[in-house]
């Protein structure tokens, strides 16, 4: 049975237990008071973020759900960029600002987008006043109102793409331009790597390759000097160099003669990128220029020499032809005796060998020059041939007080050949007679001999010889030791021409040494047929 004690130590023991549970409850209210209001400044704070974030951002962007691709959320920068309102935007879709063929683009990419962090790249976007737009996009998935949604980030890269397809095009334009130029031009980088060149330079140096791009210039060209080094490295410090006539050597030895200028190209900041060397190969312009020069020098010299030769012919036909008439006139006179009249027909007949031997003497280059002239083949004896010359100029030699011999050293079977007598006592008669004409004292030797199949004549003398600067030109017609049209000597200056035509005619050579004023030595051949 309960007394009062125990029921009053139960109430107590209740009231006690229930202030424990209201002292509890009160501290989570409290507890959960400062949550929320913590929460609240969270959010408040969150939609300051966003505002700055989102709202407020300098950059296009906007979120949209992922099932209906519905705009959910657009910025300001958006709304200004695309001329939209932000009613219109978000009563509208992702396909709404797409072209029409890219819809289908759009859905399967939004469709395989995993990643929570998303570079889609390059997408094109329609404006509100119809302009295509080509933009970079960046999104993140975010939850939104409970919604799964993506929010973009949009950057407009019109501009920059109508910049780059411009210098792109300008860079085609002017690959293309370098490559069909009618004209030899290359286009390098600051390490002398062809960027580009044309045709025409791959053809002037004849180089393998269809293609340099990439290629270094110094690789296809080792033989390139440090001259030409130098000029690059001047011309990628800003320099413009030019050259009118420069000798560019190649590895092989070939000599090319190129017009050349080299200069720097420059990026739009004004940054120099390379070179560009435009060069004309003027190889053929300079040996055309050579040979036209030469072709009037040896005109003038032409000129020059018939003049001389007109005036020597004058000379060589009138004199012998005033010895005729002036002798003929002298023998009239019956005072003469019969010795006297004898030595002046001599004369007569010795100017007219001379008048003949000059006339016959250009109808022969005439001959010559005409390719008319023949070869008449005969059995000739040689020795009977030097004792012929020996008989003719031996009184001359005395005449002249110099020592005159004529040596065979022919055995009587072998002096006799088959050749054209008349040019071989034509050539032996030149030479012989030019020996007489310069030389005042000493000798003139005449040798022959055999040797193998040839028959070699050598005419020696101890006379003035033959200046260094008229070698090149001995046996060239109308020339002598000089070309003035008063000389020491008599001849029409065609010995020598004739000389050389007759022996290459009958397939043999000549050729002389000399040293002047100490005599020439001339040699001959022709076959012992």
């Amino acid at each position: 049975m309960e007394t009062n004690n125990d029921n009053k130590a139960n109430v107590n023991a209740g009231s006690d237990h229930l202030d424990k549970r209201i002292s509890k409850l009160n501290f989570l209210i409290e507890q959960e008071k400062k949550a929320r209001e913590q929460a609240e400044s969270e959010l408040k704070d969150f939609k300051v973020y966003y505002e700055n974030l989102f709202s407020n951002n300098s950059q296009p962007m906007w979120i949209y759900d992922l099932e209906t691709l519905k705009f959910l959320d657009v910025n300001s920068a958006a709304i200004m960029h695309y001329g939209y309102s932000k009613e219109e935007f978000l009563s509208m879709s992702l396909a709404d600002i797409r072209p029409r063929e890219d819809i289908e683009r759009l859905h399967k990419d939004v469709k395989e987008t995993r990643n929570t962090y998303n570079n889609a790249g390059i997408w094109r976007h329609i404006k509100k006043n119809g302009d295509t737009i080509f933009v970079e996009i960046v999104s993140h998935a975010l939850i939104f109102n409970n919604r799964r949604a993506r929010h973009v980030r949009i950057n407009d890269i019109t501009e920059k793409l109508a910049a780059e397809n411009a210098l792109k095009d300008n860079e085609a334009v002017l690959k293309l331009f370098i490559e069909n130029a009618p004209a030899s031009l290359a286009m390098f980088d600051k390490n002398m790597c062809y960027i580009t060149c044309s045709k025409r330079w791959i053809g002037n140096f004849s180089l393998p390759y269809n293609n340099l791009a990439g290629m270094c210039h110094y690789d296809i060209f080792p033989e390139i000097s440090s001259h030409w080094r130098e000029i690059h490295r001047r011309a990628m410090n800003g320099e413009v160099l030019t050259n009118d006539v420069d000798e560019f050597v190649r590895a092989s030895g070939k000599v090319h003669y190129v017009r050349w200028e080299v200069r720097p190209w420059t990026y739009s900041d004004g940054k120099i990128g390379g070179i560009v060397i435009f060069s004309e190969d003027i190889t053929e312009k300079i040996h055309m220029e050579k040979e036209t020069l030469d072709a009037r020098n040896k005109a003038v010299m032409s000129d020059k020499l018939k003049s001389a030769f007109l005036a020597n012919i004058s000379h060589e036909i009138r004199t012998p032809l005033n010895g005729i008439l002036g002798f003929s006139e002298i023998l009239q006179s019956e005072e003469l005796t019969n010795e006297e009249k004898n030595e002046y027909l001599q004369i007569i007949e010795a100017c007219g060998n001379r008048m003949l031997s000059t006339i016959n003497n250009i109808v022969n280059i005439s001959i010559i020059d005409s390719g008319l002239i023949e070869v008449n083949y005969s059995q000739i004896n040689i020795n009977e041939l030097l004792d012929y010359l020996y008989k003719y100029f031996h009184l001359q030699a005395s005449s002249k007080h110099i020592v005159f011999h004529v040596i065979s050293e022919l055995k009587k079977e072998e002096a006799v050949v088959k050749s054209d007598y008349d040019k071989v006592l034509a050539v032996l008669y030149n030479l012989i007679e030019n020996s007489l004409k310069f030389t005042e004292k000493g000798s003139i030797n005449v040798l022959c001999r055999k040797a193998g199949s040839i028959i070699e004549f050598t005419i020696n003398d101890t006379g003035s010889g033959i200046m260094p600067e008229q070698k090149p030109y001995i046996f060239e017609k109308f020339r002598q030791g000089s070309e003035r049209l008063s000389r020491n000597y008599e001849g029409s200056g065609v010995g020598l021409y004739l000389s050389k035509a007759y022996i290459d005619l009958l397939g043999g050579e000549i050729s002389f040494e000399s040293n002047p004023g100490h005599g020439t030595s001339f040699r001959f051949t022709i076959p012992a047929l």
